[in-house]
């Protein structure tokens, strides 16, 4: 049997919200107007400390991306300035995960954005996955690549 860590040290508290992300453009304005007029997030603040970076390991991928959590209006919303923007499949996509649905989006940069609305059931469904989550863990890490998710249809 696998030993498990103790819990870490602490006020026992998840992190509340999606500090920052970084990542590299070569574009500065074109990223600014992609977020704020295109996907509606104002600028708060920029740091440049590369004016450009090149580098064939940081193509782009499905496993290096950001998820933000937003509701119905909202994703309907971006979905609709997505649109008159111009962008189009495969720059952006829906998917329905089961217990959420996601709204994808290439940025100019290369970065994949998902913003998801959770289903209204999201607490039991966490709930139901968190006392599965290191036995799934377990048996992925043991060979057994097939999915977990059983809530999408």
């Amino acid at each position: 049997m696998t030993q498990t860590a103790p819990p870490p040290s602490g006020t026992g508290r998840p992190p509340i919200r999606l500090h920052h992300n970084a990542f590299v453009t070569k574009d500065q304005e074109r990223t600014r107007a992609f977020y704020e007029d295109v996907i509606g997030m104002p600028l708060v603040a920029t740091w440049t400390e590369v004016d450009e970076l090149s580098d064939p390991e940081l193509t782009p991928s499905p496993f290096r991306h950001i998820a933000l959590a937003t509701d119905q209006a909202n994703q309907d919303a971006i979905r609709t300035r997505i649109a008159d923007a111009g962008y189009v499949e495969p720059q952006t996509f829906v998917l329905d995960h089961g217990y959420c649905v996601s709204l994808y989006i290439t940025d100019p940069n290369g970065l994949l954005l998902e913003f998801t609305v959770d289903d209204p059931d999201a607490d039991a469904i966490n709930e139901v996955r968190r006392a599965q989550a290191r036995k799934d863990l377990e048996r992925w890490l043991g060979g057994d690549h097939s999915s977990n998710n059983t809530y999408r249809d």
